[in-house]
């Protein structure tokens, strides 16, 4: 080879690299961006980001049953008035794609202006679902309640 062939030869390599290095970086960065607004849409006001906060810090502290290549996923929020039905997933964190072992529900109950969650297998969850409204216990979520 001589050294014009080279040169050219070095020269294409990076350029392809670069293009490479910059199109996975671009490819990472929609990733992120289209996660934040996936979670906006579903997730979005103000009570409802309580409500998730709540969520996710108190489910540190529960036994979900979630392993470790998985996380708790906030599906949808229903609020009338004082209550809230969260309906939630395991999700695989690799792919972002729910577990095939179907969902669950969260009740949320705002007391003294704070939102606190109550985890099914509770005495919390038990005695709050008497009393949760009826127009938030949709039919296609009410087996997850019970």
């Amino acid at each position: 080879m001589n050294r014009k062939s080279t040169v050219w030869l070095l020269a294409t390599t990076a350029g392809v690299t670069l293009v490479c290095i910059i199109a996975i970086g671009l490819m990472v960065g929609a990733f992120y961006v289209t996660q934040k607004v996936r979670t906006a849409a579903i997730v979005s006001g103000s009570d409802e980001e309580q409500i998730r906060r709540v969520i996710e810090h108190e489910s540190s502290t529960q036994p979900l049953n979630l392993s470790r290549d998985e996380y708790l996923g906030i599906e949808q929020v229903d609020i009338e008035g004082e209550w809230a039905v969260v309906e939630i997933s395991a999700r695989y964190k690799a792919t972002d794609k729910a577990v095939p072992t179907g969902g669950g529900v969260i009740i949320a109950r705002r007391v003294n202006g704070e939102w606190i969650a109550a985890f099914k297998g509770t005495e919390r969850y038990v005695e709050w679902l008497q009393e949760v409204p009826g127009a938030l216990i949709l039919a296609e979520i009410e087996p997850l309640l019970r």
